[in-house]
């Protein structure tokens, strides 16, 4: 038998000292005047305001809201007698969180706030018409933006401590428009001017001259539609000295004082009986410093209002200090960070090239500026690889070329028609294209040739390849272009190389002959790329043949060099499947192989790259100002670029070995990669060299091998250097690991102590006193093993009674036990949940463990009886279905108790779960704040967001309107609201775009094939349905025709899917007590009061039925 509990009750938490009158805690609100006028209402813990309280001024400011030891801390409101107002979160007496303000001439702020200061997302409409909606930091724009004038007049792009300065597109009303550099709100570096009228300047913006004049250099293109009439040169510095003095923010709103909080020491002193002392002090800049409250009834912080300085230097013409709040980038081992040296050499004057890059850039400027129509529909006659243009470019100019300083050399474009479309399909713009290959910045020759001895070159942006080519390259492109076409243009987000233009320079006294393919730079990115991989997937000579000592971001590593496993999320490594399996059916019916995979790695952190030392990777400048003022601010995500993954280092036991074990070291990255060298086909020097070797090596290990075996064998290593993310494993090093093996071990000690089980209990077995602590030391004891964490208490409540709610609910003890302490680690949630609970699920996703707080198990515990009653009754209840509820407590001097429930996961599936959404029956608020392409399978969706009715046949509409009555009369006796129905949709026959959040069109969607996923390819995925689990329906698409929050439902459309369903009621642990009523009255004076959450158990159960009831309905058409 385990050892006895003691005498005390171990939940008794010490409540903490306070000085002044009182020690107890007084959790009845009441009022108190105070001999300056102010009155505070609410509660009080000691002699400090701590819980719900209103504190009046009397000067008219106030603040209602929560207050944690004598600072507002939580949710509250703060107003001043100007009709100024913020409501949001507040954190030891700062405006810190979501919040909004309201100035008292109607300018609005409502975004994420810091020490009193805009800093995150948010959004500011000013008073003169103007918005401003992006990243802040420290109370200025700074990062990514959008400003729009009230002419209409609109910027996008980035931003740096309140001026424009990064990319971006500053778009005038009247239609003119620059996209560019821009340097401290100045245009700065490249950039390109339009016209409204067509008419294009793409030029080079450099410092400003002691006139203040923008010095700039660049070539102007006329429209196409200007007559003779027109000017032959415009200079867009004149738009720019008339135009940009408006383009600026608006001031904001003055107040002198905003966060008047008055000094509350004197309180403290009248409560306590220490007298009193004056109200408040000047800060001697007109406003007032704040004063809270310490635990000990002394003050612990002053906030000086700095609203009035912020509000002078948001004024126009006054230059912005430089922000204060930034986190910074860790750097390893105290190492200084290295700027990455520019890969390749400019080819300046006097290089043996420099005469071959003039010719290149003279025939593009020549081949780009003959823009003609784009049709996507291309005819067979443009993929005719006789379709090619010769041009003569003599030195002294001619008819249809300029005269240039270069030698006379002949021209020649192949199929330009199609080239010119591909550009457009892959997004293009011409004069950003012009720009990058023929502006005043030269090309970078890399420093060796590829192994087919082609040479490469770069664009001094990075943006753009530029390879030569041997002819019989030009001749398989040539050949496969047509296909390559319309494959590119069936799937947008093909990983193969793409191809911009084709080219052929004939110069000097023999006429020889330079072809050339200008591709994308796989590794065009503002990160410093790390590691690069290029991956075959076969063995036989496929690793370096550098030292370790002398590799570098520049080394090109193979195969055998991989020590990493990439693991994308599941909706990215879904279409990263999906897209390679594509592009490798195509490069197998166009008979090509040879090619592979590039992988280039940006470590986020400081890693052991090597696996045996301490790495110092290159940072970039844009790496330090970005990890700096927001180390998750990235750009646009696609497949392939830019994207957020982890890597987790593997180990190889043998060096015969293709692939090493994976090590639970994990590391974040960003990839980048795309599939290379599709150029190759097996021709009779393959097939020669497959043969050669075959004698030699194992024929499976050579590179050279017939397409379909050279496309099966590149899948399957890739299918295992990329897999998916399960979630961040608790491993070893993880801040959770040890608290994860307590865990185990204490599941394996309370379930291998299987007693005989009755289901009916005795009314002990609810006893809240039924808990059993068992000490677990190291070393193990009598009744527990010796194990590899630290000292700690198991606390089991009520075993009994969870014993048998595990036989209830079909949980079998060894499986339950297998899945909780099995060998495979437990995996953290990216985010804990609103409540600040953090969840955990295990390896199969049965089980979800979830820590709670004292409050919580309080509850639990009140509700048992009725909880075990109930699902006992009732075998079919959606109520979350509860396996266990423990308490750890580690050692040492404070005795943290970490106390975690274990449920069912909702969504422990082999379907995908494409949407899901969580539903109260309330509006206010009662919608996801991610904008549209940010929403995907992992977004929690709310009542506002739904976009379908989902309808069940008869018989299991009717059950689902029997079960959640009898679930909600249950919760409603037991006093318990603000529960929600949490459903999970798979849809079975839908494109990708009804996967990322693409309008759905159903006649569009017909004859496709869907992509299925695993339980999809199940014949037997029906065998089991029961109520709320696996449960196939059809959803149809509803459309909201008002945006306001009155109409909760859209309107049919008639639009069906077929969808298979997961829904359960989940959060059944929050009573209506105190706080929530306080929240029900105070929101009801600002909003309609049936709107908002917090509302009487017997209300919030009707409007939850009401709304339920509207989201599922019978389907009329049951078969």
């Amino acid at each position: 038998m385990p050892p006895p509990a003691g005498g005390e009750d171990p939940e008794a938490d010490a409540a903490p000292s306070c000085s002044g009158s009182g020690s107890a805690d007084e959790a009845d609100p009441h009022e108190r005047a105070l001999p300056n006028g102010d009155i505070y209402t609410g509660q009080w813990r000691g002699a400090v305001p701590h819980g719900a309280g209103k504190y009046l001024w009397a000067d008219g400011c106030m603040y209602e809201g929560e207050w944690r030891r004598g600072k507002a801390t939580g949710r509250g409101r703060f107003s001043w007698p100007s009709g100024a107002t913020y409501e949001g979160e507040f954190l030891d007496g700062f405006m810190h969180g979501a919040g909004t303000y309201v100035g008292a001439a109607g300018d609005t702020y409502r975004g994420v706030w810091a020490k009193n200061l805009e800093h995150g997302a948010g959004e500011k409409r000013y008073t003169n018409g103007d918005r401003y909606d992006g990243e802040w930091r420290a109370g200025l724009p700074d990062g990514c933006g959008r400003y729009t004038w009230r002419d209409g007049t609109e910027y996008a792009g980035g931003w740096r401590a309140g001026l424009i300065h990064g990319r971006g597109a500053l778009v005038w009303a009247n239609g003119n428009r620059y996209d560019g550099g821009w340097e401290g709100g100045r245009p700065r570096g490249q950039g390109t001017f339009r016209w409204a009228d067509g008419s294009l300047y793409v030029g080079f913006w450099g410092r400003e001259a002691p006139g203040g004049a923008v010095h700039q250099k660049g070539v102007y293109y006329p429209s196409p539609a200007a007559t003779g009439d027109s000017p032959r040169a415009r200079d867009p510095r004149d738009v720019f000295a008339r135009d940009l003095p408006e383009c600026v923010r608006s001031g904001t709103e003055a107040q002198s004082a905003l966060t008047s909080l008055r000094s509350l020491k004197w309180l403290m002193r009248s409560v306590s009986g220490r007298g009193s002392s004056s109200p408040g002090r000047s800060n001697g800049s007109g406003g007032s410093l704040v004063h809270f409250w310490g635990s000990d009834g002394e003050v612990k912080c002053d906030l000086g209002d700095d609203w009035r300085r912020r509000s002078v230097r948001e004024g126009r013409g006054l230059p912005p200090p430089a922000p204060a709040l930034a986190p910074h980038l860790p750097i390893p081992n105290g190492a200084p960070l290295r700027l990455s040296k520019r890969q390749g050499m400019t080819i300046a004057r006097g290089h043996k090239n420099y005469e071959l890059m003039l010719n290149l850039q003279l025939g593009i400027r020549h081949a780009v500026g003959r823009q003609g129509q784009v049709l996507l529909d291309l005819k067979s006659s443009a993929f005719d690889p006789k379709e090619k243009m010769w041009t003569k470019f003599p030195p002294e100019g001619s008819k249809y070329t300029p005269p240039h300083n270069s030698c006379d050399f002949k021209w020649k474009d192949y199929c330009p028609k199609v080239f010119r479309t591909l550009r457009k399909l892959f997004k293009v713009d011409p004069a950003d294209y012009m720009l990058s290959l023929c502006g005043d910045d030269a090309l970078r020759e890399l420093s060796s040739p590829g192994k087919s001895g082609s040479f490469f070159y770069l664009t001094n942006d990075d943006r753009y390849m530029i390879k030569t080519m041997k002819k019989a390259e030009v001749k398989m492109l040539l050949r496969m272009l047509q296909a390559y076409y319309n494959h590119v243009r069936a799937f947008e987000d093909t990983l193969v190389t793409k191809f911009f233009g084709l080219h052929c320079v004939k110069s000097g006294a023999h006429q020889k002959k330079v072809r050339f393919v200008i591709m994308g730079n796989l590794f065009c990115s503002d990160h410093t790329i790390h590691r690069r991989f290029d991956l075959k997937g076969s063995s036989l000579g496929r690793i370096t043949d550098k030292p370790p000592a002398e590799i570098d971001e520049y080394t090109t590593l193979k195969d055998l060099d991989l020590n990493f496993i990439f693991r994308l999320q599941k909706h990215w490594y879904q279409e990263f499947q999906r897209q390679v399996d594509k592009d490798c059916e195509f490069l197998e019916q166009e008979k090509i192989m040879d090619y592979s995979l590039l992988v280039g790695v940006h470590f986020r952190g400081a890693i052991d790259i090597d696996g045996d030392k301490p790495a110092t990777p290159r940072v970039s400048r844009w790496d330090r100002d970005h990890f700096r003022s927001d180390p998750n601010r990235w750009s646009k995500i696609k497949l392939g670029a830019n994207m957020l993954s982890r890597a987790e280092l593997t180990v190889r036991k043998k060096d015969s070995d293709v692939f090493g074990e994976p090590t639970g070291e994990y590391c974040d990255v960003i990839l980048y990669f795309g599939i290379i060298d599709i150029l190759q086909d097996y021709d009779i020097g393959k097939r020669l060299e497959h043969a050669y070797k075959s004698f030699q090596y194992d024929s499976t290990s050579i590179s050279a091998v017939d397409p379909k075996q050279y496309s099966r064998r590149f899948k399957d290593f890739i299918y295992k250097a990329f897999q998916e993310d399960k979630g961040e494993t608790i491993a070893k090093g993880h801040k959770n690991y040890e608290l994860m093996l307590n865990l185990q071990l204490g599941i394996r000690h309370a379930v291998g102590k299987q007693g005989p089980i009755t289901l009916d209990l005795k009314s002990s077995a609810f006893d809240p006193k039924e808990k059993v602590w068992t000490r677990f030391p190291p070393e193990g004891s009598k009744y527990t093993p010796p194990h590899s964490s630290c000292d700690f208490k198991w606390k089991d409540y009520c075993p009994q009674v969870f014993r048998t709610l595990r036989k209830l609910f079909k949980v079998d003890a060894a499986d339950y036990m297998l899945s909780l302490c099995g060998d495979q680690a437990l995996r953290e949630l990216s985010s804990p949940g609103k409540s600040g609970s953090f969840f955990y699920l295990t390896s199969n996703d049965q089980y979800m463990i979830k820590t709670m707080k004292k409050s919580e198990v309080k509850i639990f515990l009140k509700m048992l009886r009725a909880y075990y009653n109930h699902v006992r009754s009732f075998e079919n209840t959606l109520v979350t279905k509860f396996f266990g509820l423990h308490c750890v407590k580690l050692a040492g001097a404070n005795q943290k108790k970490v106390r975690f429930v274990i449920m069912g996961n909702l969504f422990c599936s082999d379907y995908s779960i494409h949407r899901r959404f969580d539903l109260k029956g309330s509006s206010l608020g009662r919608t996801t704040d991610k904008p549209q392409t940010e929403i995907d399978e992992y977004t929690t969706l709310k009542d506002l967001d739904l976009n379908f009715i989902f309808r069940l046949q008869k018989h299991w509409y009717q059950e689902f309107q029997r079960q959640v009555d009898r679930d909600c009369e249950f919760l409603e006796q037991e006093n318990i609201m603000d529960y929600s129905l949490l459903v999970g949709v798979h849809f079975r026959d839908t494109r990708d775009r009804l996967l990322t959040g693409g309008s759905f069109d159903s006649d569009s969607s017909r004859g496709s094939s869907p992509h299925l996923s695993r339980g999809d390819t199940d014949p037997n995925r029906l065998a089991k349905i029961k109520l709320g689990s696996n449960m196939p329906t059809r959803a149809e698409r509803t459309i909201r025709k008002s945006d306001c929050e009155v109409q909760i439902m859209g309107e049919p459309t008639g639009e069906f899917y077929d969808v298979i369903l997961y829904f359960g009621i989940i959060d059944i642990l929050q009573d209506y007590d105190i706080s929530k009523k306080l929240e029900h009255a105070y929101k009801s004076f600002q909003y309609d009061p049936t709107s908002i959450s917090a509302v009487d158990p017997k209300q919030y159960s009707r409007r939850f039925r009401d709304f339920v009831f509207k989201a599922f309905q019978e389907d009329k058409f049951d078969l």
